[in-house]
């Protein structure tokens, strides 16, 4: 009698640990790491600039920065996982300068001065309703915006992208699926498992199929966090025309800084290419 109840009280345990992983607070917590303060603006690095507010479909406003272009092609800047818009000062910078585009760059909920928290489909709609501002913005051709996503902001450019294709899209790290990083991460567990354990789906490689935008992944041959052979996973997955380039010795997302004239220059071929 003893050791049933003993095996009732563990399946009950493993139960109430297995459901309290499924509620999402686990995943928020490792998944996102939100920075409140905005400590510089585009100012500091010597970009003139717009504060921008948007509204998601939920309600949650949404803040940001518009930095107009030279050229007509202006990009949606979807960022990683962690910091603020804050955090990008440098590289978008340096993409201005190097590529002339126009660019918003915006943080999703719980992140800088956007309001509410973090979520998959709160993320998606983010990105939405920026997509929405930019091509209701004057001097803005909705039908020349590209999708610049960076880490975690690669998935929702590809989500995005399979309701409103745009004129290509730049993935810099992407990853096939939260299972698929899981599975990485613990690979003596078997893949079913991590599809219970992760929630939250970020099914890049599977949407990406349906996606029809000309494609450029950039990915760091050192990068620890998504190893390039998860961005080779998305790349197999998509559709023509599409290209990769490896950053020799850059890590994650530092390929602009590593890179340098490589980087800025495969970017500025893709656009080009663009036409």
């Amino acid at each position: 009698m003893t050791e049933i109840l003993g095996i009732a009280g563990t399946g009950i345990a493993l139960a109430l640990a297995l459901a309290f992983v499924r509620s999402g607070f686990l995943e928020r917590r490792f998944s996102y790491a939100p920075v409140r303060e905005l400590q510089y603006s585009p100012s500091d690095v010597g970009v003139a600039y717009e504060d921008v507010w948007m509204e998601s479909a939920d309600g949650v406003p949404l803040h940001g920065w518009f930095m107009p272009g030279e050229r007509d092609v202006t990009f949606l800047w979807l960022h990683g996982n962690g910091g603020n818009v804050a955090y990008h000062l440098e590289h978008l910078r340096d993409l201005r300068a190097n590529l002339g585009v126009g660019v918003l760059l915006f943080d999703y909920r719980g992140f800088g001065r956007s309001g509410g928290v973090p979520a998959e489909k709160g993320l998606y709609r983010d990105s939405a309703a920026a997509l929405d501002h930019l091509k209701g913005r004057d001097g803005v051709d909705p039908k020349r915006i590209v999708y610049f996503g960076q880490s975690l902001g690669t998935a929702l450019a590809v989500e995005l992208a399979t309701h409103e294709t745009p004129l290509g899209i730049v993935l810099e790290a992407p990853f096939p699926s939260g299972p698929y990083m899981a599975h990485r991460m613990l690979p003596f567990l078997p893949m079913w498992f991590h599809r219970y354990l992760v929630p939250n789906r970020f099914d890049t490689a599977a949407r990406i199929k349906r996606v029809k935008a000309p494609l450029l992944i950039v990915h760091g041959e050192l990068d620890t966090t998504v190893p390039h052979e998860a961005g080779q996973v998305v790349l197999a997955a998509a559709n023509e025309p599409k290209e990769m380039l490896i950053v020799p010795r850059a890590a994650h997302v530092d390929a602009h800084a590593v890179g340098g004239s490589t980087y800025y220059a495969a970017l500025r071929r893709f656009i080009e290419g663009l036409g």
